[in-house]
């Protein structure tokens, strides 16, 4: 980080293991410092891949409504995220009961 204080995967990186070590309020101001490096609406395309890890460790703090926001945004774009990969992905498995995701998963499926 003090080398190259702007290299988001390092900061997505860090927002995910301060969630994983219970360090909530680190995880959240890591989050908004790389969301606002990288925002998705400026930069489309890297900023899946912020969007996506800052929901995984939404996740792992037990704030589904954020992560499932983060999820709803890349599900409505070209992106890599899709209903299949999210029910087949163990990260996002806290989301599989919440009823939001079923909405999503009811809105976003891909037809037969």
């Amino acid at each position: 980080m003090r080398e190259s204080p702007a290299n988001t995967k390092v900061r997505c990186a860090l927002t995910i293991v301060y969630a994983g070590l219970g360090l909530e309020a680190e995880s959240r101001r890591a989050a908004d410092e790389v969301l606002a490096l990288l925002p998705i609406d400026k930069e489309p395309y890297f900023g899946q891949s912020v969007l996506q890890q800052t929901a995984v460790a939404y996740v792992r703090l037990g704030d589904h409504d954020a992560a499932l926001d983060h999820l709803e945004t890349l599900l409505g774009m070209p992106s890599a995220v899709s209903i299949p990969w999210l029910r087949l992905d163990p990260r996002w498995e806290p989301l599989w009961d919440h009823p939001r995701f079923w909405s999503l998963e009811e809105k976003y499926a891909i037809p037969d």
